[in-house]
């Protein structure tokens, strides 16, 4: 073909470029079916070609990296050493440390050397039979502490018949320099409930006046307070206040220690565990009572006590032996020693008490003690008792705490000496003035009265 003469020399060749510029057109049916049959036609066949290790090849996911997973082996392993250290956990808590006589040596040493224990139950007095207008005794028991200081509280109620009952409330509380603060409450209710006659109460006029004073009142008992009063010599005075100090410094001396390390050599609770036992249900609003069986409480174990004797003997028989019992027996001595004209040759030791073997322990054969004790904690939580005696019976529950207390003394009370001098115009005012030959008040004090003839 010959070339256009007006045609720019420059394009001459790029057709192929040209075309790059122009918009494609829509192919139309007759284009499809040339590529179609294109499409048809064999075309050659690649060859394969092995990949060189330098040879970049598309790989699928699951032709990625892999490596043998060790994630159930250590799952497995974990699982067997956490069954092993269960099963050996188990053994070890049922096969040794819940065994009976395991759980009971435990508490019993637990219970000894706790730094502190507290007390709460009750124990009631019945008579067997229903419907026996016998006496009929409850007792409710609160004690905060086996130490001191120590704070109680207690209730007496006693059902005489049907249609008489007597209760008492008692307070005591006892600090750590030994003083005690002691009150006694319904007195005077209990004595109206007795239902006495106007003739009664006239002949007991006077000692009815002296309860009245003693009812609902805190009485501070102070033994030097009482010492000083007595108006005794300097040197007797000093002795006595002096051997009080050594006998509540004993008070305050943890012992307990002492007394486990005691029961591991002579160990004289042995116990039987059961799964109940039969016990009276006490009803305070009632004269009825029933027997019903009793179970432990969720966690803990239920065992039957009984004691060995040679071994309870021998601990018994130790107890002046121990570093407390010393101490006291040291400083009481140092005291006679000070003040021998008062008290003479008195020192005192161990070997001044006697010893006591089985054969002396004489305890009732029906006597049951059980004792409730934590399967985890190994302390005594329940000492629950059972005894029957001719026609009656008595049965008890206290509960043990391991818990700090504070112990607070009274905000009001009287010296007891108060009470003493009522006491003594209580007695003097009872006797004749014309049978004493001395004067009553001087020679009460000084224990010098003459009765008569006799020197009383």
């Amino acid at each position: 073909m010959d070339q256009d003469p007006n045609q720019d020399p420059s394009n001459v060749g790029d057709a192929g470029d040209n075309a790059q510029n122009i918009a494609p057109q829509e192919p139309s049916q007759n284009q499809n079916t040339d590529q179609n049959t294109q499409s048809d036609t064999p075309q050659p066949e690649t060859p394969s070609v092995s990949p060189s290790k330098s040879s970049k090849v598309a790989t699928t996911p699951d032709q990625c990296y892999q490596k043998t997973s060790h994630v159930p082996i250590i799952v497995l392993s974990i699982l067997a050493a956490i069954i092993l250290i269960l099963g050996c956990v188990g053994i070890w808590f049922f096969g040794f440390y819940s065994s009976p006589d395991k759980v009971a040596f435990d508490a019993v040493t637990n219970l000894m050397s706790a730094s502190n224990v507290s007390v709460q139950g009750d124990l009631a007095v019945l008579p067997l039979g229903d419907g026996i207008p016998s006496p009929r005794l409850w007792l409710s028991l609160d004690s905060s502490s086996n130490h001191l200081p120590n704070s109680t509280t207690a209730s007496l109620s006693v059902s005489l018949d049907n249609n008489r009952s007597v209760e008492l409330d008692l307070g005591l509380v006892q600090l750590s320099d030994g003083v005690i603060y002691l009150q006694v409450s319904k007195v005077m209710e209990a004595i109206n409930n007795l239902g006495l006659s106007e003739d009664d109460y006239a002949e007991l006029e006077e000692i009815l006046g002296l309860l009245e004073v003693i009812d609902n009142e805190w009485w501070r008992i102070s033994v030097p307070e009482i010492v000083d009063s007595l108006e005794l010599g300097d040197s007797q005075a000093n002795g006595f206040k002096e051997i009080y100090t050594c006998t509540v410094n004993a008070l305050n001396a943890d012992l307990g220690d002492e007394l486990a390390i005691l029961y591991r050599k002579l160990p004289f609770i042995k116990v039987v565990e059961i799964d109940e036992f039969d016990t009276f249900t006490i009803n305070h609003d009632s004269v009825e009572s029933k027997i019903s069986a009793y179970h432990p409480q969720s966690g803990n174990g239920l065992y039957e006590i009984s004691l060995n004797k040679a071994n309870l003997a021998g601990f018994i028989n130790a107890l002046p032996e121990t570093d407390v019992a010393e101490s006291f027996f040291d400083c009481y001595n140092g005291v006679v020693d000070k003040y021998p004209s008062q008290f003479g040759s008195s020192n005192i030791d161990a070997t001044d008490f006697d010893e006591i073997d089985a054969s002396d322990i004489d305890i009732d054969d029906d006597l049951c003690l059980y004792l409730e004790i934590s399967r985890f904690s190994h302390q005594v939580q329940t000492i629950h008792f059972y005894y029957e005696e001719n026609s009656y019976v008595t049965v008890g529950a206290f509960d043990l705490r391991y818990e700090d207390i504070t112990v607070n003394a009274p905000n009001n009370y009287r010296p007891i000496t108060d009470l003493i001098d009522e006491i003594i115009e209580f007695i003097v005012g009872t006797i004749p003035y014309d049978y004493y030959d001395d004067d009553l008040e001087s020679c009460t004090l000084s224990d010098t009265c003459h009765y008569g003839e006799d020197l009383i």
